[in-house]
């Protein structure tokens, strides 16, 4: 099969997976992604003439409370930059998103990866984990003159926008290198990933390359780490990036 029948049997695969449930002036929309709990993801979606909300009725937020991340103003500081980076906003402890009902699909894209990076920082609860592993990786960029652009976005085949952490532009020697960063190993993370990169390959140079880094302080599903080599994604783990400086270098 081809990358473009392998996309389209994603779609098709997301299609069938996707569950609607009206309760009231909401539409309950549960999706394949599953949160750390294994449990899918579910956002709720009001539709008021051109303009749509999406929000997470405050889902998010709990679920790490429950697992004992203290939502400190450090902590809180980190998610509200994710929310920003994905246009995302907070109220209290709910996670919303607006727009205009003509850019659904870019919107609930975006509003469902926001929720998959802040469920990342599940494994940050006192005890488990002293920082957030994303602020680790950049200190360590920034300590070492590793220049980058963070927090870019670039546009898929399918029309939707993808978001990623870090890119470091082409060289004589290197190619284009779009970054992920992500503090689970887990399934929602590599589909969510593989996903964003298999959409946005096909716009950039040939032989742009996705790095993945992950945190192997942290348990790693079976599996995972061989499946994105299978897609040709380099994996950098967090004890092994020292030694792969020279490859972020420009």
């Amino acid at each position: 099969m081809t990358i473009n029948q392998l996309i389209d049997d994603y779609y098709d695969w997301l299609k069938q997976q996707t569950k609607i449930i009206q309760q009231g002036e909401y539409h309950e929309i549960t999706t394949p992604y599953l949160d750390f709990f294994n449990d899918a993801i579910q956002v709720y979606v009001k539709i008021d003439d051109d303009s749509i909300l999406i929000t997470d009725d405050g889902y998010t937020l709990s679920n790490l409370e429950t697992v004992g991340v203290q939502l400190n103003q450090t902590r809180m500081k980190t998610i509200q930059g994710i929310c920003n980076n994905f246009g995302v906003s907070i109220s209290g402890d709910i996670l919303l998103i607006k727009g205009f009902k003509t850019k659904f699909s870019s919107i609930l894209h975006f509003f469902i990866q926001c929720i998959l990076k802040i469920d990342d920082m599940n494994l940050t609860s006192t005890g488990r984990s002293i920082s957030y592993f994303l602020s680790d990786v950049t200190d360590f960029f920034d300590q070492n003159d590793i220049f980058y652009i963070d927090n870019p976005i670039f546009l898929g085949r399918s029309g939707l926008s993808h978001s990623y952490d870090f890119s470091f532009q082409r060289t004589k020697t290197k190619p284009e290198r779009l970054c992920r960063v992500i503090n689970n190993v887990n399934r929602a993370n590599l589909d969510n990933i593989l996903f964003s990169w298999n959409d946005t390959k096909p716009s950039r140079k040939d032989n742009s390359e996705l790095v993945v880094i992950y945190n192997d302080r942290n348990k790693i599903q079976k599996g995972m780490l061989e499946a994105f080599k299978n897609y040709g994604v380099k994996t950098v783990s967090w004890h092994e990036l020292p030694n792969e400086k020279g490859y972020f270098l420009n």
